[in-house]
């Protein structure tokens, strides 16, 4: 792993961990280290969804899987690490969804703001943008993407307003799913077909989160 993308890592890391324990309730498990087996186990799922969509043997090839650098799935590593939260909280899953939401967005925005290490944030061409490299201005993606996330974790944070409701949690999804819907036209190798996948994880995160706040309303009126 070069010594960048590492840097990167350890600000998401930073980020995520300074936010879960400013946020930390009382009597529950340490959502650092929850999230943080969550975020390592979806790598490994991430890693191994895109080596058999590239045609790669995980099995065949270990000397590869390690090169985390060569690829990930951003949907595989999505899967892994709500699969990872819903079998550490069998019993509540949503609580686990609620808790984890805003250090999740948090630390996705250290990810992102990381660019600024890893030279990465360099997006489509623009007639506007703070960067300008060889008489091109591109949009800076990363630090738009970085800012858009801190602002999701914002406004989940406001309305869960420290009472972790079961609609948090899909909230917090949906609204990481549209950051990155909003933004993926803006990116270098834009028309991957993730465009559709955000657009419909961010659909289905909101529409969850209306309808249990729905029921919730509903059940307090009767």
């Amino acid at each position: 792993m070069e010594f960048t993308l590492l840097g990167a890592a350890a600000l998401a890391y930073a980020a995520m961990t300074i936010t879960a324990k400013r946020l930390q309730p009382e009597d529950e498990p340490k959502l650092a280290d929850l999230i943080l087996g969550a975020t390592m186990l979806g790598l490994v799922v991430g890693r191994v969804w895109y080596m058999i969509g590239t045609g790669t043997n995980p099995l065949t090839n270990l000397g590869d899987f390690i090169l985390i650098r060569a690829g990930v799935s951003t949907i595989g590593a999505a899967v892994g690490f709500l699969l990872v939260l819903m079998w550490g909280f069998r019993s509540d899953s949503p609580r686990a969804m609620a808790l984890v939401g805003v250090p999740t967005l948090v630390g996705l925005a250290g990810w992102e703001l990381g660019c600024l290490v890893r030279g990465t944030c360099l997006g489509t061409e623009a007639t506007f943008g703070l960067i300008s490299v060889a008489g091109v201005t591109r949009h800076p993606i990363g630090v738009y993407t970085g800012l858009l996330f801190l602002l999701a974790g914002f406004i989940v944070w406001r309305a869960q307003r420290g009472a972790y409701p079961p609609w948090t949690g899909p909230f917090a999804f949906g609204m990481a799913a549209l950051t990155r819907a909003v933004t993926e036209p803006l990116r270098l190798h834009y028309g991957d077909g993730l465009l559709w996948w955000y657009v419909g994880a961010a659909l289905i995160g909101l529409l969850v989160t209306w309808t249990i706040r729905g029921q919730q309303l509903t059940s307090k009126e009767s």
